[in-house]
């Protein structure tokens, strides 16, 4: 970007901008992007240069990945080396700052202040020079791989076309994959052999841009293979069945394998791709043939099958549980059996739709006895539940009750409504009973919701110290809660009991638990001799006072675990004084007990030498 190099200089001196050796870091004002000022070439450029980056961004520059822009915004990932191409960013990028992004389309230069080193466009001459610059730029960040290389060496240096636009050198570089690539198959590096031989390779500069062609290229090719292989393959199937329409040794009772080599004389049979496919379409043009065959035969047979089936409907020996055994014999000697020449298939298939009608009639019969008998149920039942109802009122059923204490109430006992309910289902009784008594529950669960309210409007209510009577007047002054029943309000207050004495329990255990941390804290220091039995309180807050087992306990705690320490450890002391004395004694009289042995041993050797002894 040396067009903004005289500029340049004098942006770099008064931009207080960012510097290390010849490069400086600046923002251009019109576009808010960061662009890098060398102030000995004079050049200006979008690119962080090396100078200028952190080790992690050095690691991103140094890698054969590269992020690049699609044109919906998404980012990118192709590796140079390895031509890979992946959505997903790549581990030897992570943990790193990216740099700036290798777009597909470089970054267009805008114009810049006065005061800073920016690129000033003049004109489309300019501004397409400032693009060729960044596409050489971009040539350089990428790395060919070894194969591109070798390639490289061996081409010869054809002269570069001139387009007067963009759009014109994208649609030659087109034209050229049109005219060179004939399969979507061919590998990028692979084409570059043949596509370098032609001067429109290098109507396009970037190398990133020559590739994404190609492979939007190649992904149309594909598809354009797969609609072309759809239709010859839809052709291929209708050019063989109409080989089988058109053969007339090709007819119901045909099969494939005495059939195949007549067909394989006419080009339409080697037009399908696979004699598995070909047998298929042959059984399935048999099987059409088949069916055709028999709607033929049926229909001569239609008066004949007429009789045969009144010949059924006037047996009435026959019925749905007949078999096709049991009616051949009650029927061979009439006439109209006897008139169905041929295969017993046809009298077969008409004996078995009747049968099959009768089943159905007695399935119809048995549905409507079904129907009939589910009304009288669901009249029973909503009956059962008007009781439960006239029960609710009369106090004998609550939210409380359970199916077993309303199975023993009187009503249980003399309602015919409950014994009708018991006759259908004694576990469907059960399931409307405590189905009533979940319903109470979820009334009870509405004006929950109200009471919640009216408590939450009490402040000076303390559910610890308030009795049931004061709690309940308290609630009922509240707006619409001075219609909920006494009942729900003892629940409602009992619910509250509970749950403040599940808190106090949890506080009391989080207590306790923050104490005995503490106490592992002194233990600790007691054992690194941070405490010792002539410290203080004091001297023990100044060892502990920042750690969080110190700051999370009361004054009063820290006092008294710091009190049970202290003893712990001056009774843990003198324990350990007493049984270094006691040791102490015990190997003394170990030493005088062993002078004692020694002593009489000596006397009784000295007896055994004296004079009247020897005698």
């Amino acid at each position: 970007r040396g067009s903004g190099g005289r500029k340049g200089a004098a942006g770099a001196a008064a931009g207080g901008a960012t510097s290390k050796g010849v490069w400086s870091e600046h923002v251009d004002k019109g576009s808010g992007k960061t662009y890098y000022y060398n102030s000995v070439t004079k050049a200006s450029v979008w690119t962080k240069p090396q100078e200028l980056m952190s080790p992690p961004e050095i690691k991103v520059v140094m890698t054969d990945w590269k992020e690049y822009n699609a044109p919906d915004g998404r980012k990118y990932y192709n590796n140079a080396k390895t031509g890979v191409t992946q959505w997903t960013r790549p581990p030897e990028m992570d943990g790193a700052v990216a740099a700036a992004p290798v777009a597909e389309t470089a970054p267009v230069v805008k114009e810049a202040p006065a005061a800073q080193p920016a690129v000033e466009p003049a004109g489309n001459g300019k501004r397409a020079a400032v693009e060729e610059k960044e596409e050489e730029e971009e040539e350089e960040v990428r790395r060919p791989t070894k194969k591109e290389k070798k390639i490289k060496e061996v081409v010869p240096d054809l002269p570069a076309p001139k387009y007067d636009t963009k759009e014109e050198a994208v649609q030659a570089f087109r034209e050229l994959l049109e005219d060179k690539v004939s399969s979507h198959k061919l590998q990028w590096v692979d084409a570059m052999a043949i596509l370098q031989l032609d001067v429109r390779f290098k109507a396009v500069k970037s190398l990133g841009e020559k590739k994404n062609l190609y492979q939007n290229y190649i992904a149309k090719k594909a598809r354009d293979f797969v609609d072309a292989e759809r239709i010859r393959k839809k052709g291929a199937k209708e050019g063989f069945l109409e080989l089988l329409n058109e053969s007339d040794f090709v007819d119901h009772k045909a099969r494939y394998r005495d059939v195949s080599e007549k067909l394989n004389l006419d080009p339409r049979f080697a037009a399908l791709d696979s004699d598995r496919e070909r047998g298929d379409m042959f059984e399935d043009f048999v099987m059409g043939l088949e069916k055709k065959e028999k709607e033929r035969l049926k229909l001569n047979r239609a008066d004949n099958l007429a009789a045969f089936r009144n010949l059924l409907e006037e047996t009435d020996t026959i019925n749905a549980r007949t078999r096709w055994g049991e009616a051949k014999t009650l029927l061979k000697e009439d006439e109209r059996y006897q008139s169905l020449e041929g295969d017993d298939k046809y009298r077969l298939e008409n004996f078995d739709d009747y049968v099959q009608g009768l089943i159905a009639k007695e399935a119809e019969q048995k549905e409507m006895e079904r129907e009939r008998k589910k009304a009288i149920e669901k009249a029973q039942r909503t009956a059962f539940t008007e009781l439960l109802g006239e029960m609710e009122v009369k106090g004998i059923l609550t939210l409380k009750s359970t199916y077993k204490e309303a199975k023993e109430t009187d009503e249980a006992k003399t309602e015919t409504r409950w014994e009708e309910m018991m006759a259908q289902s004694k576990s469907k009784t059960q399931d409307l009973v405590e189905d009533f008594i979940l319903e109470l529950q979820k009334k009870f669960q509405a004006n929950r919701t109200t009471l919640k309210e009216a408590y939450k409007a009490a402040e000076k209510l303390d559910i610890t110290t308030c009795g049931l009577e004061a709690f309940g007047a308290a609630l009922k002054s509240h707006p619409g809660a001075d219609a909920i029943s006494d009942l729900h309000i003892k629940m409602f207050h009992e619910e509250l009991v509970k749950l403040a004495e599940e808190e106090l329990a949890k506080k009391e255990k989080k207590k306790l638990l923050r104490v005995k941390e503490l106490k592992k804290l002194l233990d600790k220091y007691i054992g690194r001799e941070k405490i010792t039995l002539e410290s203080s309180f004091e001297e023990a807050e100044a060892a502990c006072g920042e750690r969080s087992a110190w700051k999370e306990v009361s004054s009063s705690d820290r006092t008294a675990a710091f009190a049970s320490a202290m003893a712990t450890l001056k009774k843990e002391e003198a324990q350990a004084s007493g049984e270094s004395r006691s040791r102490s004694r015990s190997r003394s009289r170990s030493r005088s007990g062993e002078r004692h042995r020694r002593r009489s041993r000596s006397g009784e050797r000295r007896r055994d030498d004296s004079p009247l002894r020897r005698k």
